[in-house]
């Protein structure tokens, strides 16, 4: 997470965006921090705590802490609003005061009222109006909550149930909302994510399911006839349409309004989109008194040992225990013994490029553990998620989940493993059903074994 120009910077969890009306900057709800990106892309904090800590405070905007922001809109004053998650509260910027001011919520829970005596659960999105007033979609409570430009906390939407139904203001259903919009005539759009429908909540609180049925999947058409699948961020356009992402579909669609016909914008699942690692990654010879030599001079094992060095001095760091040599840790794989020492895989997160990659450990004793070189890199997956290893005579094989493609499979034969070619070509040997593709599996995370002679 750095500030900088343009590529130079760097974001960890970016959520929500939102254009500032008066001077044209752009305002990114990341993390624990909200970032500031000027007319000229340079990318500076704008709040929350220097080193991107978890926290609670109010103030100016470096005193103020953050807990997982999700979402960020601007009025026509200029005044900001964010979605503070985890905090169960939503906080406003007030531009003219240079102060942040937590306007709904304190702890978990579910109240009407007047400001902090109003209580939330998991805000998630928000949109405002042209009169200042904000809509939030109150995810953990199933409802859709009202803040006046006063600080008054209503329920426009939602009984709390986690079923979707048509009605009347708290009388009708809110299933898992997500995103919210505002459109210039009053009416608002949220999306259910898991319900996988656009819903509509007219001026007069009547609640209805715009686009979306019974059946999740990918197919345009008017109504409960459209299949969607995990809609997500949904804006109210200028032109009168609405227009909305959808994360397991990998497509922009849009509903027009004059007859409720969902339609596709843009459709990115059947595209081919390049997510090669920003992480350096070498090639090694296959020889094993060639790869110690590498090794050494090897920039990725440099940085992972500087980066221990340095954390060496966190007491709260585990010392017995395998840890990662920067960022987290998550889901050991394929523990595996070859060739004289034991092998470990993990989910990396490198800083350059976090998504998961498969970090690689050797040991003697599995006790004393020494770095070595990322294992497994994405692509053509967007994410190498878990799996396991098999050993055979002359190879280990490496089975895991790639997000967005399916069940990969690699293989390396050299000394210390740090060499691996996927098969197939690349692709997938278990494919991901593509969105209403109905398949007779649904593989993640697989695990290989070897029985009567069959892997």
């Amino acid at each position: 997470l750095e500030d900088g120009l343009g590529a130079a910077s760097r974001f960890t969890t970016p959520l929500g965006i939102a254009v500032h009306p008066i001077t044209g900057d752009i305002y990114v709800a990341d993390a624990n921090r909200i970032r500031k990106i000027s007319p000229t892309g340079l990318v500076s904090t704008f709040a929350g705590a220097e080193n991107n800590a978890v926290g609670y405070a109010d103030g100016s905007p470096a005193a103020a802490k953050f807990n997982y922001l999700s979402d960020i809109a601007i009025d026509n004053d200029g005044n900001i609003y964010v979605a503070d998650r985890n905090n169960n509260r939503i906080r406003k910027y007030t531009a003219a005061t240079n102060t942040f001011t937590t306007i709904a919520g304190s702890s978990a829970g579910f109240a009407d009222g007047n400001g902090t005596q109003a209580l939330l659960k998991g805000p998630t999105q928000l949109a405002v109006d042209a009169n200042g007033n904000v809509f939030v979609t109150d995810r953990g409570n199933f409802r859709i909550r009202k803040i006046t430009n006063k600080g008054i906390v209503t329920t426009i939407a939602g009984n709390g149930s986690n079923v979707s139904s048509d009605g009347n203001s708290s009388a009708a259903g809110i299933s898992d909302p997500f995103g919210i919009a505002v459109a210039q005539d009053g009416n608002i759009y949220v999306s259910e994510y898991n319900r996988h429908v656009i819903r509509k909540i007219d001026t007069k609180g009547n609640v209805s399911t715009l686009s979306g049925g019974a059946e999740f999947g990918l197919a345009d058409g008017i109504g409960a006839k459209a299949k969607l699948k995990n809609p997500a961020g949904i804006i109210a356009a200028a032109d009168g349409n609405l227009y909305f992402v959808e994360r397991a579909n990998a497509t922009v669609r849009t509903v027009l309004l004059s007859d409720s016909k969902t339609k596709p914008l843009m459709a990115a699942y059947n595209a081919t989109i390049d997510y090669t690692s920003k992480v350096p990654q070498a090639t090694f010879s296959n020889t094993l008194a060639a790869q110690e030599k590498e090794l050494k001079n090897d920039p990725l094992l440099k940085r992972f040992a500087k980066s221990r060095q340095d954390l060496a001095v966190d007491k709260h760091r585990p010392f017995y225990h395998f840890i990662s040599p920067e960022g987290r840790l998550n889901d050991p794989n394929g523990l595996s013994y070859w060739k004289g020492n034991w092998h470990l895989f993990y989910q990396a997160y490198p800083p350059e490029d976090p998504r998961q990659h498969w970090g690689h450990a050797v040991s003697k004793d599995l006790i004393n553990w020494k770095d070595l070189p990322h294992a497994i890199y994405p692509n053509p997956e967007k994410q190498v998620y878990s799996g396991s290893a098999f050993v055979e005579e002359n190879r280990v094989i490496a089975m895991y989940h790639g997000t967005e493609v399916g069940s990969m499979v690699a293989v390396s034969d050299d000394p210390l493993l740090l060499n691996w070619k996927k098969l197939n070509d690349g692709k997938p040997v278990i494919k991901l059903p593509k969105p209403g593709e109905k398949l007779p599996y649904n593989v993640f995370d697989p695990f290989v074994w070897k029985k009567d002679g069959m892997r």
